[in-house]
């Protein structure tokens, strides 16, 4: 939001921890379904993203999954 040249945050509703990764997991699929190339760079890129969300899955004490 910006009032008279100067830039204010407005932050939206406080999100639970839960809402947090729920929502880091969401990104980081549409992410992995987004890369489609065989590339090194594509596959550093996948696999960075793949560490990321089992991150996230440990957090949340999905081991299994992660």
């Amino acid at each position: 939001m910006i009032d008279d040249g100067a830039v204010f945050y407005v932050n939206g509703t406080p999100l639970t921890t839960t809402q947090v990764y729920d929502l880091a997991k969401a990104h980081l699929d549409s992410g992995i379904a987004a890369v489609t190339g065989t590339d090194a760079g594509s596959i550093f890129i996948l696999n960075a993203l793949k560490i990321a969300k089992a991150r996230v899955l440990v957090d949340q004490g999905q081991f299994a999954a992660a």
